[in-house]
C-alpha cells in the first residue's frame, strides 16, 4: 500500500513538472537579426555581398535556413527560393543590380522567422546644386539647375526633367536645366521643375527645384557698421536727429519706404530718411524697405545722454560718490552735492536718513543741499539725483562726531 502511494506521488510530481519543461522548448524565444547595423547592404558593381543572419533562442540545435529572392514570382504565386542557399550565410557574387532577398529560418519546434536584406549597388547618390533645391538668382538672371551625382559607376545615368504639372520637358535629358531671364518667383507644390535621375543599376529618384528672386536688397542705417541692420544713438535732451539708411539692390525699381515708431506705422513717413520729434526719453524706430520681391528692415534706438554727474562737496569729480565728514558735537552742517548736466532744469533730489528706502525719505529736502539737525552721534545720509531721462546718481554722506574739534 505504501509503495503504491509513493508511486502515485511521484507520478503527480512528474506531471506537475512536465508542462513547464515542454512550454520552455515550445516557445524557445526564437528570433533573427542582421549581422550588421542595418538591413541595407551596399556594394560596388560586380562586387560580392555576404549576407548573414544571426539567430537567437533557448535551443538552436537543428535550425534550418532557406534564402529567397525578394522579387515575387506571380507564376509560382510565391517568392522563389534561391538554389543551394540553405545556411545562415548567403554569398552573392558579381552583383550588378539592386535587389532584395530574405532568409526564412525554422527551429525544430516549428517556429519560423523571416529577415530581409536590401542590396544596393554602385553607392549612388544625387542632390540639387542649391540648398534643398531652393535656388536664388538676381532679377533677370538665368537659373542654372543641376543634379549632382556620385557613385562607383556613373556611365549610363539618365535624367528626365518635368515641369510643375509633371509633364516631361522635351529635350531636357542632361544633368543641367537652365531657365533664362528669371523675373519672378517660380515654385510649385512638388517644385517648379523636377528631375528624375537613375543609374544603370536601378538606383535613383526625384529631386525638385524652386527658384526665388534674390534682389540682394541691403538696408544699412547711416552711421552703422557695414553689414549691420541696427544703430543705437545717444543724443542731447530735446534733440531732433534725422535717421536714414543706405539702400542698395540689383533692381531699385519700385522700392518703397515706411517708418515705424515701435510697432506703429508713422503716417506720411515714406522717405529714406525721417526726422524724429524732440527726444525726451528712450525711443525705437524701424525703417521697412520693400522691393518688388520682398522687404528688409533697419532698426534704430535713441536714448538721451544728459551727461548727468554728481559728487559730494569736498570730493573731486573722480573721488567717488561717498564722503565722510567729521564734525563737532551738536554741529548742524550743510551737506551738498556738486551736480552737472546738459539739462539742469529737470533734476529731482531725494534725501534719505539712515538708509536709502522710501520710509526714510526726508520730507521737504528736495534741493542739492540739506542742513542736518544737530549731530550728537554717528549719522548717515543719502542723496539720489535724477534727471527727466531715466538717469540717476547715488551719493552717500557719513557724519562722525569728533569731540576734539
Amino acid at each position: 500500500m505504501k509503495k503504491t502511494l509513493a508511486l502515485l506521488l511521484c507520478l503527480v510530481l512528474v506531471a506537475a513538472l512536465l508542462p513547464s519543461a515542454v512550454t520552455a522548448f515550445s516557445n524557445n524565444n526564437f528570433w533573427l537579426r542582421w549581422d550588421g547595423d542595418s538591413s541595407y547592404v551596399y556594394t560596388y558593381p560586380g562586387g560580392t555581398a555576404t549576407l548573414k543572419v544571426v539567430d537567437y533562442g533557448d535551443d538552436l540545435e537543428g535550425v534550418t535556413y532557406q534564402w529567397y529572392s525578394g522579387t515575387y514570382d506571380y507564376d509560382l504565386d510565391d517568392y522563389p527560393p534561391i538554389e543551394d542557399a540553405t545556411t545562415d550565410t548567403l554569398v552573392l557574387e558579381n552583383v550588378l543590380s539592386r535587389s532584395s532577398v530574405f532568409c526564412k529560418a525554422e527551429d525544430k519546434y516549428g517556429h519560423s522567422c523571416e529577415l530581409w536584406y536590401y542590396l544596393n549597388v554602385n553607392h549612388f547618390s544625387y542632390e540639387p546644386n542649391c540648398d534643398r533645391g531652393n535656388c536664388y538668382v538676381g532679377p533677370g538672371e538665368d537659373a542654372v539647375l543641376k543634379v549632382i551625382v556620385s557613385g562607383d559607376d556613373l556611365e549610363g545615368v539618365t535624367y528626365t526633367w518635368f515641369d510643375k504639372n509633371s509633364d516631361i520637358i522635351e529635350g531636357a535629358t542632361g544633368d543641367t536645366f537652365v531657365i533664362s531671364n528669371v523675373t519672378e518667383r517660380l515654385n510649385g507644390y512638388n517644385g517648379y521643375v523636377r528631375c528624375h535621375v537613375m543609374d544603370a543599376y536601378g538606383n535613383g529618384g526625384y529631386t525638385s527645384f524652386n527658384i526665388y528672386i534674390e534682389n540682394r536688397l541691403t538696408v544699412t542705417p547711416t552711421g552703422a557698421e557695414e553689414g549691420s541692420n541696427s544703430l543705437s544713438l545717444r543724443v542731447d535732451p530735446n534733440a531732433t536727429p534725422t535717421l536714414s539708411a543706405a539702400v542698395s539692390a540689383v533692381n531699385m525699381e519700385g522700392i518703397t519706404y515706411q517708418w515705424y515708431e515701435g510697432y506703429n506705422e508713422i503716417d506720411g513717413a515714406t522717405e529714406a530718411s525721417y526726422t524724429v520729434p524732440p527726444v525726451t526719453g528712450y525711443k525705437s524706430y524701424r525703417l521697412r524697405v520693400t522691393d518688388l520681391y520682398g522687404y528688409k528692415d533697419a532698426y534704430f534706438s535713441i536714448d538721451v545722454d544728459n551727461e548727468l554727474k554728481a559728487y559730494p562737496e569736498g570730493n573731486g569729480p573722480d573721488d567717488g560718490s561717498s564722503r565722510t565728514y567729521y564734525v563737532e558735537p551738536n554741529a548742524a552742517p550743510t551737506l551738498k552735492a556738486i551736480v552737472s548736466a546738459k539739462d539742469m532744469d529737470n533734476l529731482t533730489y531725494t534725501w534719505y536718513e539712515g538708509s536709502r528706502n522710501s520710509s526714510n525719505i526726508i520730507e521737504g529736502a528736495n534741493t542739492a543741499s540739506y542742513t542736518v539737525p544737530a549731530v550728537t552721534g554717528q549719522k548717515n545720509y543719502y542723496l539720489t539725483v535724477s534727471d527727466a531721462y531715466g538717469s540717476s546718481v547715488y551719493l552717500s554722506f557719513y557724519l562722525r562726531v569728533d569731540n576734539e574739534l
